[in-house]
């Protein structure tokens, strides 16, 4: 017997004890293995906290900022809330950028105020501490606020 006739009576070997045992696959049976299946958790839906939902109700625009010659950000803002819900205590988020665009740097601070239900609030000179020396432009929203006792 020459070298292909063993190879082919080994494999018939093979398949004939998968067979004789029972783990042969056939077209109705899927191959299974020997390792148990972990089971999948279920996705739980994300929980956005509510204070960053009220955030999206305001817009922050950037009135006036301090000199050139200072590295620290002195800012005054306009925040107008656009819901119909009084809000209090919003987080104010800053990116500094370069003239370029890279940003350079971020701050945030709280400005405790009340912001009534679609009205505008005007906060002015809020310092945001020191900043990149070469910062040239400002990028600054609400990131979280809650919501005020109603008046």
């Amino acid at each position: 017997m020459g070298l292909i006739g063993k190879a082919v009576g080994g494999t018939a070997l093979l398949f004939g004890g998968l067979f004789a045992a029972g783990l042969a696959v056939t077209p109705d049976r899927r191959a299974e293995t020997h390792q148990t299946e972990k089971p999948v958790p279920e996705r739980q839906p994300t929980v956005i906290p509510e204070s960053w939902r009220l955030a999206d109700h305001l817009s922050v625009e950037v009135q006036g900022k301090s000199s050139r010659l200072s590295s620290v950000a002195v800012l005054t803002f306009r925040i107008q809330n656009r819901s119909d819900i009084h809000l209090k205590d919003a987080t104010i988020t800053c990116d500094f950028f370069g003239e370029s665009g890279t940003k350079l740097g971020e701050a945030q601070r709280i400005a405790y105020r009340e912001f009534l239900a679609k009205k505008t609030v005007t906060v002015r000179d809020m310092n945001f501490g020191f900043v990149h020396q070469e910062a040239g432009r400002v990028g600054c929203k609400a990131t979280s606020a809650e919501r005020a006792s109603p008046v």
